[in-house]
């Protein structure tokens, strides 16, 4: 009888280790979601290095008050990007941003730095980029096929 208690006790610590062995893991797992340009391995969109990721977008997106946002997205190997927006029939002048990139590889999200009035946020797709909205979402409606950035 002794030897079923020992054997419960030393199996039921092998399980609680085990438990908080894999909480630790996946703590680390998601610390560690966001890499920069050097480190970007994504599978889902057929790419196997970042390669895959870097280059030029361009396209198109939607406007309220205009004939459309002309975008161009330059996102460069050593994590800096340049991003151009034309408001079409508003204002011809181009507006420039740059800053740092970054890819989480979990929800293959690219995150802009140094943007301050409108979403920050892409979704890597295969040779195109999706624009989210404000809270990382995609667009909806009519117009949600309008909001992608075509690789050049």
């Amino acid at each position: 009888m002794l030897k079923k208690y020992a054997v419960l006790i030393l199996l039921s610590a092998t399980v609680i280790a085990s438990c908080h062995s894999s909480t630790n893991n996946r703590q680390t797992t998601d610390d560690s979601s966001a890499h920069s340009a050097e480190e970007v391995v994504s599978t889902d969109v057929d790419t196997q290095d970042v390669q895959a990721i870097l280059g030029t977008y361009s396209g198109t997106l939607p406007c309220a008050d205009c004939g459309g946002i002309q975008t161009e997205l330059i996102l460069n190997e050593d994590s800096s990007y340049k991003l151009t927006k034309k408001y079409v029939g508003k204002n011809e002048r181009a507006f420039e941003n740059s800053g740092n990139w970054t890819f989480n590889e979990d929800n293959k999200i690219i995150t802009l730095s140094d943007i301050e009035d409108a979403s920050d946020q892409y979704k890597v797709e295969k040779n195109s980029l999706r624009y989210l909205d404000k809270e990382g979402k995609e667009v909806k409606g009519v117009l949600a096929d309008e909001y992608v950035l075509l690789k050049e």
